[in-house]
């Protein structure tokens, strides 16, 4: 990084956990969506590769965004993880309102972890997070064209 003030940003603790849990509500969240759409439209007995397939798109939808935030450093994959939340929390929402009470506690799991990530989502140690690793990024690629003038002007 940059020795300038303005470009020095940290992680800490808080910041971490802040980005590791928003990857595991939406994980656990989206296992219990998974499962709830089962439970709605009763595919598990004849059609078990729309259920496999729903997994495997749900993990993606986990693993794309906070990749790309993370390895790529592009901020705008965060508000991929808003919709994720909102469309489990949708699910689960409808779900509760198909079943009834007959199984609250599942349901209350179910809908509690999509809204605990949307209040990390929207917390200030996530938005830093994001904030790392893009100005880790844009600092590495301006350093890189720093490298490519010099270069260029050793050459002449």
């Amino acid at each position: 990084m940059n020795t300038n003030e303005d470009d020095y940003v940290s992680l800490s603790f808080k910041i971490i956990f802040a980005g590791l849990s928003v990857i595991m509500l939406l994980t656990m969240g989206g296992g219990l969506s998974m499962f709830a759409l089962e439970m709605m439209f009763n595919t598990g007995d004849s059609f078990g590769i729309i259920w496999f397939s729903g997994a495997v798109i749900g993990t993606l939808l986990v693993c794309i965004p906070n990749g790309m935030i993370v390895i790529h450093g592009l901020a705008f994959f965060s508000k991929w993880n808003v919709y994720n939340c909102a469309f489990q929390l949708g699910v689960n929402v409808i779900w509760f309102i198909y079943e009834g009470l007959a199984d609250w506690p599942l349901h209350t799991i179910s809908i509690a972890f999509p809204l605990l990530c949307m209040i990390v989502l929207r917390s200030s140690s996530y938005e830093q997070f994001v904030e790392y690793y893009y100005h880790l990024k844009t600092n590495r690629r301006r350093e890189r064209e720093k490298l490519k003038a010099a270069v260029e002007r050793l050459r002449k």
